[in-house]
């Protein structure tokens, strides 16, 4: 297994290269400039409350009690760009400390923790016939978006070093791009004893995804284009093989279909293709994604969609199906005030592994809402405050609960130079 230095070592090798360019000389306007490159220091400070910052056992271990806290959030981070057509490269990243204040229940106060975040890509020659695309992904979160079943407790890290190449062969009309994420993810308890996280659970759960990706698109219309993606899986868990077969999971997704403006208005995007599980055939059915969206305007637009998919996840557990369907709207007021709103609806069908006793499919329905607005002051800072609300129904969603809600409201002010 590797070890967590070496999964994070191209960010964190990006990280310090992004640092040791501080003392370049500055320049009009934001951020430190040198020749055609940018780098911008920031600091984000928020206060969010959650309703569900811990899930606690009560009752000998038979019932669950939801626990709230007021979150105080503390990011500095960076952020680079050097723009070229040859050789272009952007760093985003930042460091997190999460503080629960306990203002509600002083035991929550031993979760405060550090997070992290950080996006690397470079771009060789994009505009060229032959141009690659290196990129890499390195998160350390609470919040665990490969396994729907967790929801408090849980520390993941994650790294997804990608590399992709985009062939054109004529003058840009056909693009074919072939690629590769080689992706570790790895979880730990964010508080030891922790009656809802123990090693041996998070430990089931590690593991090592290997993608061969491929992506054809053939511009027809100057707006619109026919596209292929296609994607070859292959997931291998660090402790109890993670499937009956011991090997790990192999899948297969493959679609094809139309994206781009069908009008001056409206936007579409339509896949329709097949998934299928090698190793357990615990999925083999259609996967979609169909998607209308209105631009109203260079800076009001609103789309939805449905999306149907599935994804390996850990013991006892194979893989889940994801039924979702979407609606967003984003509109910009005076050049200012960012307003943004999002609703989804999903539906879990989680199947279990063969060899697993006692282990039935269930189902699970997921709402989520996401409503905000941000506010630039100056060209320096920000304002912004909203609101989320994570709502789960269904046979055990989490711990002991057959319903689990999170409420979140935040304010949030971002200092960018």
């Amino acid at each position: 297994m590797p070890s967590r230095t070496a999964k994070a070592g191209l960010s964190a090798l990006a990280l310090a290269t992004a640092l040791a360019l501080g003392g370049a000389a500055f320049a009009e306007g934001n951020g430190f400039k040198f020749g055609d490159a940018r780098l911008h220091p920031f600091l984000d400070i928020e206060g969010r409350y959650d309703s569900a910052a811990f899930v606690a056992n009560t009752g000998g271990g038979s019932s669950s009690t939801i626990v709230g806290d007021l979150i105080l959030h503390f990011r500095p981070g960076l952020k680079l760009d050097i723009p070229s057509p040859m050789f272009a490269l952007t760093l985003n990243g930042n460091v997190e400390y999460l503080l629960y204040t306990g203002v509600v229940n002083s035991g929550t106060r031993n979760l405060s923790h550090v997070a992290a975040d950080a996006d690397l890509d470079i771009g060789v020659n994009r505009e060229g016939q032959f141009g690659v695309d290196i990129g890499d992904h390195f998160s350390r979160t609470d919040r665990v978006t490969s396994n729907p079943s967790i929801q408090s407790g849980y520390l993941s890290l994650t790294n997804d070093a990608r590399l992709k190449l985009n062939i054109r062969p004529y003058a840009g009309a056909i693009t074919i791009s072939p690629g590769y994420h080689f992706i570790v993810d790895t979880f730990s308890c964010i508080m030891s004893g922790d009656p809802l996280c123990n090693d041996t659970l998070a430990n089931s759960q590690n593991y090592m995804d290997h993608h061969i990706t491929l992506e054809g698109r053939w511009k027809f219309l100057p707006k619109t284009a026919m596209i292929i993606d296609g994607e070859y899986g292959i997931r291998g868990y660090f402790e109890n093989g993670g499937t009956d077969s011991g090997t790990g999971l192999m899948t297969l997704k493959a679609s094809l279909g139309l994206a781009g403006l069908i009008t001056t208005h409206f936007e579409v995007l339509l896949k329709l293709g097949w998934g299928q599980d090698f190793t357990t055939n615990s999925f083999s059915s259609l996967i979609a994604q169909a998607e209308l969206a209105y631009l109203f305007s260079e800076t009001a637009s609103i789309r939805g969609g449905y999306v149907r998919t599935f994804q390996p996840m850990g013991p006892p557990y194979v893989l889940f199906g994801d039924d979702r369907g979407y609606l967003e709207g984003k509109l910009l007021l005076g050049g200012k005030l960012n307003l943004h709103g999002t609703v989804a609806f999903d539906w879990y069908v989680f199947h279990p592994q063969r060899a697993e006793t006692g282990v039935v499919e269930k189902t699970q329905a997921s709402l989520s809402v996401d409503v905000g607005a941000d506010y630039e002051i100056f060209s320096w800072f920000n304002i912004g405050a909203g609101y989320r609300l994570g709502f789960l129904a269904g046979n055990q969603v989490y711990a002991n609960l057959n319903t689990f809600a999170r409420n979140e409201g935040y304010l949030k002010v971002e200092f960018i130079y």
